[in-house]
């Protein structure tokens, strides 16, 4: 995706809660607004969803998401315009949700955490103690 691909994912949990997610307002959209989400427009999508009969979670009802083979039809016949966009929202969505700065943000916020209860648990042991 940061390399600009479109990806061609499965309709399930990772990639359709997580990774290729919508970029709405210019922001990556997470768990919790894409289930407030009524529709998501082509131009905010940042990659495509397939579902199959085959799928163990498939239950024989008419489904939200295309077919592999219908997807990859509508891949080939999307237009240039809308593949750059879509382009464009994978390498947003990428960034802000997996990139270096989002690694070191992430990191850093756990590693404040781990120090501040080494420090609170330091501070209740014996004078001794607290040297190690």
């Amino acid at each position: 995706m940061l390399n600009g691909a479109i990806p061609l994912s499965h309709a399930s949990a990772g990639p359709l809660n997580d990774i290729v997610v919508p970029v709405i307002n210019g922001k990556a959209t997470n768990r919790k607004q894409l289930s407030s989400i009524v529709k998501i427009e082509s131009y905010q999508r940042s990659g495509l969803f397939f579902r199959d009969e085959t799928d163990p979670d498939y239950k024989g009802t008419i489904s939200a998401y295309p077919t592999l083979t219908e997807m990859l039809v509508s891949a080939t016949e999307m237009s240039e315009v809308g593949k750059q966009t879509m382009r464009e929202n994978a390498i947003h969505v990428a960034r802000e949700k997996f990139g270096r700065g989002a690694f070191s943000a992430k990191w850093n916020k756990s590693i404040s955490k781990a120090l501040l209860i080494e420090r609170v648990r330091r501070s209740n042991r014996g004078k001794v103690e607290q040297l190690y």
